[in-house]
C-alpha cells in the first residue's frame, strides 16, 4: 500500500483514484484496502486518539467505528461525531457498529442462553483485557441517531441481531456553522 496513510495526515486530498476508508478504533481488526487507526494497537498504519485525530477535512470516503463508540464517554459523542463529519468528503458513509445497550440488559438479566457471566456482562461493561477496553457509555440507536442528526448525517439505515446494531449514515449537508 502507498503510505496512504501519511499522506492523509500531510495533504488534505490524497492525488489518488482509491477511495479513502478509514477503520477508526481498529483494535485488533486490522483490514485489507482501509486505513486501520488505533491508539493502543502497534499493528495499526496510524496511531491516535479518537479524539484527537490528524486527518484533514473532506479527506475521507468512508468511516467505520465497529465497536468504539462505546468506549467513548457519552459527553465526547457530538464532538467525536462533529469531527468525523468533517474528514468526511460530502456524501461519505460512516458506519458504525456497537452493543445495543437495551438488549444487551435484558439479556444479561434474563441471562440468555446460559450466558449471563460468560458474555452478556462483556456486551455491557467491555471486555477488561487491554486498556480501551472498557465501555463507559451506553449505546441506543434512537439517541445515536438524534446526535448524528445534529451535526448533519442522514440516510439511516438500521440493522439489528440479538446484541449489536450497525447504523451507516451519510453526510449530507455542511455542519450547521458553516
Amino acid at each position: 500500500m502507498e503510505n496512504i496513510a501519511e499522506k492523509l495526515v500531510e495533504n488534505p486530498l490524497p492525488q489518488s483514484e482509491t477511495k479513502v476508508k478509514l477503520n477508526l478504533g481498529c483494535g485488533h481488526a486490522i483490514l485489507k484496502g482501509w486505513v486501520n487507526v488505533d491508539k493502543y494497537n502497534p499493528l495499526a498504519e496510524v496511531k491516535a486518539d479518537i479524539l484527537k485525530l490528524p486527518f484533514a477535512s473532506n479527506s475521507a470516503d468512508e468511516i467505520l467505528l465497529s465497536h468504539v463508540i462505546e468506549h467513548i464517554t457519552w459527553r465526547k459523542h457530538v464532538d467525536v461525531f462533529e469531527s468525523l463529519h468533517l474528514i468526511l468528503k460530502m456524501g461519505g458513509k460512516l458506519t458504525l457498529a456497537y452493543p445495543e445497550f437495551e438488549k444487551c440488559a435484558l439479556n444479561f438479566v434474563n441471562n440468555k442462553g446460559g450466558k449471563k457471566w460468560s458474555w452478556w456482562i462483556q456486551t455491557l461493561y467491555g471486555m477488561q483485557t487491554d486498556p480501551g477496553q472498557f465501555h463507559v457509555a451506553p449505546i441506543v440507536s434512537e439517541h445515536l441517531k438524534d446526535q448524528l442528526t445534529e451535526v448533519g448525517f442522514t440516510s439511516f439505515e438500521l440493522t439489528e441481531d440479538e446484541a449489536d446494531s450497525c447504523l451507516t449514515c451519510i453526510k449530507c449537508k455542511p455542519l450547521p456553522w458553516y
